[in-house]
């Protein structure tokens, strides 16, 4: 969503993979705000395939001239060709965007298009005038930083794998350390539950909590709206 915030205005033209394919709610689907504010053309599968089909994608972004597109999905079990997604969006003058994800752990540990996708994101971001950095550093990334957002390291179904992930990203912690090196008026944001004295500790989550909790209220009446919608049907 802040990509497309700070990218489009309402109203305007997005594509993205069609939830009923393997997209993302937050990819235009009309459960979501990104299905409210703008004009989603949604791409599909090949459904003989099972093979997203570039040519037809090309086709749809032509007709509707979109001014964002984005690739990624949360399942499609098929590498994505974001290279031909990149052309795609330069052809007819939209923002590429890459939603990585489900991804990003296999990406960074150099396990899948780690290469292609390193090299991809900085061409796009140069192209659209935004600046990504990343620093394995935390302290080096959050330096002057407006906005520090963290999660649990163990989601729900990875309890099996807590202890060792909590070795993995010890060095990873929001603390008075990295608060220390951020912007003076840094916010802190939690997606909840939090687990104390692991990614974060007991006293920024509690200097932050108004500002996590907000966050917590936004999402319950964003799935409220999705309840009713779907109960309405």
């Amino acid at each position: 969503m802040a990509v497309q915030l700070a990218m489009l205005q309402p109203g305007d033209t997005m594509m993205g993979m069609s939830l009923a394919n393997g997209g993302h709610l937050s990819h235009g689907s009309p459960a979501n705000i990104s299905g409210k504010y703008y004009n989603v053309v949604a791409y599909d599968v090949n459904h003989d395939t099972g093979y997203l089909d570039y040519d037809q994608i090309r086709d749809q972004a032509k007709k509707c001239q979109p001014k964002l597109i984005i690739a990624g999905a949360s399942a499609y079990p098929r590498a994505i060709d974001f290279k031909i997604f990149a052309d795609i969006a330069h052809e007819v003058g939209a923002v590429f965007m890459v939603d990585m994800a489900h991804i990003a752990g296999l990406v960074s540990g150099g396990k899948e298009q780690a290469q292609e996708v390193g090299t991809l994101y900085e061409e796009v971001a140069k192209k659209n005038g935004v600046d990504i950095r990343v620093f394995e550093d935390p302290v080096q990334g959050v330096k002057g930083a407006n906005v520090l957002y963290t999660d649990v390291w163990a989601s729900m179904g990875q309890e099996a794998e807590a202890e060792e992930r909590k070795k993995t990203f010890a060095g990873y912690q929001i603390n008075s350390d990295v608060m220390a090196v951020a912007h003076a008026d840094a916010m802190v944001m939690h997606c909840l539950p939090a687990h104390r004295g692991e990614e974060i500790t007991e006293e920024v989550l509690e200097a932050h909590a108004d500002e996590i909790f907000d966050e917590a209220e936004n999402r319950l009446h964003a799935q409220k709206a999705v309840l009713v919608k779907c109960m309405l049907k």
